[in-house]
This record gives structure tokens, C-alpha cells and sequence, in this order.
């Protein structure tokens, strides 16, 4: 998770969802996404997911990745 304030989000969507969140969360990154994550640390707890989709990240070099799905899952 600490990572995540390395990366550079032009543009993605972020779902929190699972144990510990009732009702998913959903959010629009740009920038720096470790801020906004941060936020919602606390309610993790086992059984709780992250889904970023349709990220587009901006890498050190320059270049761009683009389309990138992933769900994180907390165990």
C-alpha cells in the first residue's frame, strides 16, 4: 500500500468494497493515489477488496500504461 503514493494516476477509477464496507466505496483518482486511499485504510479488514480499473499511469521514464485492471484482496 505504500506504493501507491509513488504512482502517478492520469486518470482511474478505485472501488473499496468487501469485509468492512457495507456499501463499496467508489472514487476517481488523478495524481497521487496513496492520498486518497489513505483515508479508507482503517476499515480494512479481512475479506476487504480493492478494484482499480481503467487506470492510466504515468512511469517514471515518462511512459504511459494504459487500461490497467487489478483487484487487491485483503486476507
Amino acid at each position: 500500500m505504500k506504493d501507491l503514493d509513488q504512482i502517478n494516476f492520469i486518470s482511474a477509477t478505485i472501488y473499496f468494497y468487501g469485509n468492512g464496507f457495507p456499501q463499496t466505496v467508489a472514487g476517481k483518482l488523478m495524481g497521487n493515489g496513496g492520498v486518497f486511499i489513505k483515508q479508507f485504510l482503517k476499515k480494512f479488514v479481512s475479506g476487504s477488496k480493492i478494484a482499480f480499473e481503467n487506470c492510466e499511469i504515468k512511469q517514471n521514464d515518462g511512459s504511459l500504461i494504459k487500461s490497467y485492471n487489478k483487484i487487491i484482496y485483503f486476507k
